[in-house]
């Protein structure tokens, strides 16, 4: 899958997420789903994270984001960030074992 990240980035719109000077995130989207948001392990906890994704919300208009099951930390950021299940699948996008959840914007945050 680090092989793969890259190839995507030219489909995307690509944001990289700064406090004061320092780099401390990305995120990628494709129109209104947001594909990837990704923090340096070492701000996570911080509030970065939500202040990203109200961003992300609010002035760039995601209402979709997919997420693996398994990554329960992203599930529950997702779910208080006011997303919502919509659907799952059993496989990733690829056909790989990871089951994903496809969660849509329902505005009620936690």
């Amino acid at each position: 899958m680090k092989i793969e990240i890259p190839s995507y980035f030219p489909h995307l719109d690509v944001r990289l997420w700064y406090a004061e000077s320092s780099l401390i995130g990305f995120s990628a989207t494709n129109g209104y789903h947001l594909e990837m948001l990704f923090l340096d392990p070492g701000q996570i906890g911080k509030g970065y994270g939500k202040q990203i994704i109200r961003s992300l919300i609010h002035d760039y208009g995601v209402t979709s984001v997919d997420v693996n099951k398994q990554n329960e930390n992203a599930v529950m950021f997702y779910l208080k960030s006011g997303f919502s299940m919509v659907s799952e699948d059993a496989t990733d996008s690829a056909g790989r074992p990871y089951p994903i959840l496809h969660l849509q914007y329902s505005g009620k945050q936690k």
